[in-house]
């Protein structure tokens, strides 16, 4: 089961385009900024969702420019992007955060180093919070709902994680 997927589906569902259509839609809507998805990512799996029979391709050609594939979702694709909906609204994983193995391993570390590691992790939370914040600023009455809820959720979980490394630095102080 694949967010890529999903993602280039519910695109397609809109509007008809080609691979770099699809790129360019989601750096226009912020959905990179979102989701892990890449450039790249978007024209292997468009060329799999084809090869796999979920999207249609018609090859066009304009003038002296490479041919180019323009997909569009059919009743497979449309019937796996109902499948995906339904897993990814059952299933949550825990949240793993990569620095969470730094945290981990604290204790191997002479407490100066931890200390000046853990500073490191506590400016890094708070430059992503800025940089969320100010994304929350640029919401407009013009973006979709989903994309403002999305970014509710990222203010929440930066806000949490702001509190959650002063509790981090401050135990780690008194051990």
């Amino acid at each position: 089961m694949s967010n890529i997927d999903l993602v280039i589906l519910g695109i397609l569902l809109k509007k008809d385009m080609n691979a770099h259509e699809i790129t360019i839609f989601v750096e226009k809507n912020s959905v990179d900024k979102f989701l892990k998805i890449s450039t790249p990512a978007i024209y292997k799996a468009s060329k799999r969702l084809y090869k796999s029979g979920k999207l249609n391709g018609r090859i066009i050609r304009d003038g002296e420019l490479p041919e180019k594939t323009v997909y569009s979702i059919n009743e497979e694709g449309l019937k796996y992007f109902y499948e995906l909906m339904d897993h990814f609204s059952r299933n949550i994983n825990p949240f793993f955060f990569e620095f969470n193995s730094f945290i981990w391993n604290l204790d191997n570390l002479k407490k100066s180093d931890a200390n000046k590691m853990l500073l490191n992790l506590k400016k890094s939370i708070l430059y992503l919070k800025e940089g969320i914040s100010l994304h929350e600023k640029e919401i407009s009455e013009h973006m979709p709902f989903t994309a403002k809820m999305i970014l509710k959720q990222y203010v929440m979980i930066i806000n949490v994680l702001s509190e959650w490394i002063e509790l981090v630095i401050a135990g780690y102080q008194k051990k």
